[in-house]
């Protein structure tokens, strides 16, 4: 997808607390090497199912796209007019030759229930639009936490990723690759205290291998700065 081969839609499917969501954080790791305009809306934080308006209201916020939405049709006009109005975007950009490499929008907890059902429409119908190359190759679209919620007619053209349950070997495994890459390689042994100290400092207890780790905001915060403080180190070694 972030080479302009393969599929153009992405669907992040897996259960509660599998890392569905905290894959964001790899996709926009990842993009950024790519000079890809990418942004996220995280449909939690509406209080309600989202609207068009909220959606297109995201969009211009996010990307700085000029889209306007008239609240004063129904919600399945918008949802055309939104859809077209992005294309039109698309389509310009392209024909202006833009350096960038396109854009991605991440739809986070894109659950059916988080939408009305015009929004609903309108996020097909951006998907169609995706799919069958009316957006000038200039637009992804990848959603978390994903419930099953398109057409039948659309899914062979939308790529998934089944995210599994996270196991204490997971977090292991990581210390031992960030160890590595940090120069300070680790012996297994090691590397199951490592993994006990930051279940530990995320209010866990000790990390037991085939056990399921819920993969809560402390326990991603715990190893994130953990591996900022990591490579840190090995950046200051190098130097």
């Amino acid at each position: 997808m972030v080479q302009g081969d393969g599929k153009r839609v992405l669907a992040v499917q897996g259960r509660r607390r599998s890392g569905r969501t905290h894959s964001w954080y790899l996709i926009a790791h990842v993009l950024d090497s790519h000079r890809v305009n990418r942004r996220r809306i995280r449909m939690s934080d509406y209080y309600s199912p989202a609207q068009v308006g909220d959606i297109g209201h995201a969009l211009r916020e996010l990307f700085g796209w000029d889209i306007t939405i008239d609240h004063h049709t129904s919600e399945d006009s918008q949802a055309r007019s939104l859809v077209h109005q992005i294309e039109h975007l698309m389509n310009g950009e392209q024909r202006e030759s833009r350096d960038q490499n396109g854009h991605w929008l991440v739809i986070d907890d894109s659950q059916r229930v988080r939408f009305t059902e015009p929004a609903l429409r309108a996020l097909t119908r951006l998907v169609t639009a995706v799919v069958e190359e009316e957006m000038a190759d200039r637009l992804r679209i990848v959603l978390l936490a994903y419930d099953g919620w398109l057409p039948s007619e659309l899914q062979p053209y939308v790529a998934y990723e089944e995210f599994g349950p996270i196991t204490g070997k997971d977090l292991h495994d990581y210390v031992r690759a960030v160890a590595k890459e940090t120069g300070r390689p680790t012996d297994p042994d090691h590397a199951d205290r490592l993994a006990d100290e930051l279940s530990s400092r995320s209010g866990g207890g000790r990390v037991a291998a085939d056990d399921a780790l819920p993969m809560t905001d402390a326990l991603q915060l715990a190893a994130a700065s953990w591996a900022r403080e990591q490579y840190a180190r090995g950046g200051d070694r190098r130097d």
